[in-house]
């Protein structure tokens, strides 16, 4: 499981540097092959020793998340190998069907590395610490987003204030309506000048001669 992890690596670079429509050199399907029917086995093996208790006994998720994993992985080669024999096209309407659904199975592929935590207990402990932290970190955003909702509301009152004085200079405004021409806009600038997306001085120089207190 940890060798297919690792094999998904190149083969995945080796992919991305093919051209579109093209399929993997033989020696990666052939390892592709050989991981295959590594899985089957090991599936039938498991199969026979727990018998219809595979479907429900204590690891009852992982088991059925490993017979789907094979069952699209035996797919995902069968289709790569029928399409890869017709390479000139013929019969391009099977050939066309081919490709899309193999694009789509080579994306499912890539859950055969979830495997791995099936193994390590720890890397499965910080994983349901993350998933268990997931409620907490979106009450975190939300928190975020009504500062700066609220701090976005005080800034465009400043600065359409400053904007209504007399004294206006007129060649400073397309700054201030361009980061903060709506409460939207406002708070985007707000968020990438607190999460180092553009530095928040460019923010500064657009206010501080329009309403010195929002810069502030």
């Amino acid at each position: 499981i940890a060798a297919n992890a690792i094999f998904m690596v190149p083969a995945a670079d080796v992919q991305m540097r093919l051209a579109v429509g093209a399929y993997m050199p033989i020696e990666y399907r052939v390892l592709e092959g050989c991981f295959v029917a590594f899985f089957v086995v090991e599936l039938c093996v498991r199969l026979l020793v727990h018998g219809r208790y595979f479907f429900c006994n204590f690891d009852w998720r992982w088991n059925w998340f490993d017979l789907l994993l094979v069952l699209q992985s035996v797919i995902d080669v069968a289709i790569e190998n029928l399409a890869s024999a017709d390479p000139a096209g013929n019969g391009s309407v099977a050939n066309l069907t081919f490709l899309r659904t193999l694009r789509a199975l080579r994306f499912v592929r890539t859950l055969r590395a979830i495997r791995v935590l099936e193994f390590a207990a720890g890397l499965r402990r910080i994983i349901a610490s993350v998933v268990r932290s997931v409620s907490s970190l979106f009450w975190c955003f939300a928190m975020m987003a009504f500062v700066f909702y609220i701090f976005s509301l005080m800034v465009m009152q400043a600065a359409m204030t400053g904007m209504a004085a007399s004294d206006f200079d007129e060649a400073k405004r397309e700054d201030v309506v361009t980061y903060f021409g709506s409460v939207s806009r406002s708070m985007m600038s707000f968020y990438m000048a607190t999460s180092g997306g553009n530095d928040w001085s460019m923010y500064y120089d657009a206010l501080v001669d329009v309403a010195w207190e929002a810069a502030a």
